[in-house]
């Protein structure tokens, strides 16, 4: 949940520098939420190997931020429509 100072960041900056902002943070929570996605499938399937734990795990977050780069699974259009939203209803009060 963002704070009052989270809203405050993004109510600072306005017009095309604010839509860059919250499409960024958008387009990073869709990784994490991706490599979380890869994690939750790697610990079902077995670990494999003791060794390979750290290499796979940045393999995961490498192919998480550039799923999330070139549009992921859409999530990310979806967040950075409601954070707009809601920075507006925000604003607006």
């Amino acid at each position: 949940m963002i704070g009052a100072a989270g809203w405050k960041d993004f109510a600072d900056v306005s017009g095309p520098a604010q839509g860059g902002a919250l499409r960024e943070a958008a387009a990073r929570f869709e990784g994490l939420l991706i490599a979380e996605m890869l994690k939750a499938a790697r610990e079902e399937g077995g670990a494999g190997q003791e060794g390979d734990t750290t290499m796979r795990e940045v393999a995961e977050e490498c192919l998480a931020q550039a799923l999330s780069a070139q549009g992921g699974l859409g999530l990310g259009r979806l967040i950075e429509r409601q954070l707009r939203s809601a920075v507006q209803r925000r604003a607006d009060s």
